[in-house]
């Protein structure tokens, strides 16, 4: 369904172990350890069309997420890195109109 992967590869050296990714168009990258699907990711590369089934997407505003409940933004080596329930991220600001740059959810390897 999402085409052809891109690129793939192994992390030794992530946080929760060694995971591999699949990276696909639209900026979106799957992550497994030991065979098993654990997270996701997508960025902007390509324009990313990827939405969460409320709307939210790369492009979308901190206010916009807001609008679908509780969020947490704290200043990180990352950024302006917010969770909202399972959903993680980056914005642009900390403020209503930050766009959305990053999003996650699961297991993924990032470094702090």
């Amino acid at each position: 369904a999402l085409g052809a992967p891109t690129a793939q590869g192994t992390n030794p050296e992530c946080g929760a172990g060694p995971m591999d990714n699949v990276d696909f168009g639209g900026g979106l990258t799957l992550f497994f350890q030991d065979a098993k699907f654990v997270g996701w990711s997508i960025d902007g590369r390509d324009g990313s069309p990827y939405k969460t089934s409320a709307g939210i997407g790369i492009g979308s505003t901190l206010q916009q997420l807001r609008d679908r409940g509780d969020v947490a933004v704290q200043e990180t080596s990352l950024g302006n890195e917010f969770t909202a329930g399972e959903l993680s991220g980056l914005a642009t600001a900390n403020t209503p109109e930050g766009k959305i740059t990053d999003l996650w959810a699961g297991t993924t390897c990032a470094f702090r």
